[in-house]
């Protein structure tokens, strides 16, 4: 993502807080969102991930989201089992537009932090690596109500990340297949 593309996205998120929160939703609503997550990172696809969040309602439209989900992948390389984790911790907004529908798209924003680390195999190369990293994580999807207190979602997230020496590592897309439980 460029620099201006990037301006966008935090200017998107920062026009939230001129918003009117003032006025209560009709209902309000807290839910939890848990699923499957599937990360592509340049050149690898980490197949094995999570997703646990807690979205609550500031407005009819806009929520607030916190999100922890994390994705590995183990290979055998250099003669040893090597293992791949992204870990990322966010926070944000999200809006939904009132429909009658029960399916509602969303669009979100998140801001937070990604932690990468390889494991190499202890017996043969013994050597840890990480790094942790600030990251800016817009996505949209879809929530489908299938009763009062569960809903289907899907939604795809581009990570942005900024690391500490500016290095661009290219763009991040995590796929989300999960449940929205409300309470």
């Amino acid at each position: 993502m460029n620099m201006s593309a990037r301006h966008v996205v935090i200017c998107a998120a920062l026009s939230v807080l001129f918003q009117d929160f003032s006025s209560s939703p009709a209902r309000a609503q807290s839910a939890w969102e848990l699923g499957y997550q599937l990360a592509h990172i340049p050149d690898d696809t980490l197949p094995l991930g999570f997703s646990v969040g807690i979205v609550g309602s500031l407005t009819p439209t806009w929520s607030a989201i916190g999100e922890i989900a994390a994705a590995r992948e183990s290979q055998e390389l250099l003669g040893g089992e090597t293992r791949f984790t992204i870990l990322d911790i966010g926070g944000g907004v999200r809006w939904t537009p009132q429909l009658t529908s029960p399916i509602r798209p969303f669009v979100q924003v998140l801001v937070g932090a990604v932690r990468r680390s390889i494991d190499f195999d202890p017996e043969t190369i013994g050597l840890d690596q990480s790094e942790t990293d600030f990251m800016i994580q817009p996505g949209a999807g879809i929530a489908y109500r299938v009763t009062d207190l569960w809903s289907a979602v899907a939604a795809l997230k581009l990570t942005e990340t900024l690391t500490q020496n500016e290095v661009d590592i290219g763009d991040e897309f995590r796929l989300f297949l999960g449940v929205r439980l409300d309470f």
